[in-house]
C-alpha cells in the first residue's frame, strides 16, 4: 500500500513539472509570435508613412 502511494505521488509530481513545462513552453512561443507581430506592425506602420510622405 505504501509503495502504491509512494507512486500515485511520484506520478502526480511528474503531471505537474510536465503541465508546467508545456504552459512554460507555450507562453515562449507566444512571445514569440507576439514579437513577430509587433515588428510586422512596425515595418507596415514605416511604409505607410514613407508612402504618405
Amino acid at each position: 500500500m505504501v509503495s502504491q502511494g509512494l507512486y500515485h505521488q511520484a506520478s502526480t509530481d511528474l503531471g505537474v513539472v510536465t503541465r508546467s513545462q508545456l504552459i512554460l513552453a507555450a507562453l515562449g512561443d507566444f512571445s514569440m509570435s507576439f514579437r513577430k507581430i509587433v515588428l510586422l506592425l512596425a515595418v507596415f506602420y514605416l511604409k505607410l508613412s514613407k508612402n504618405h510622405h
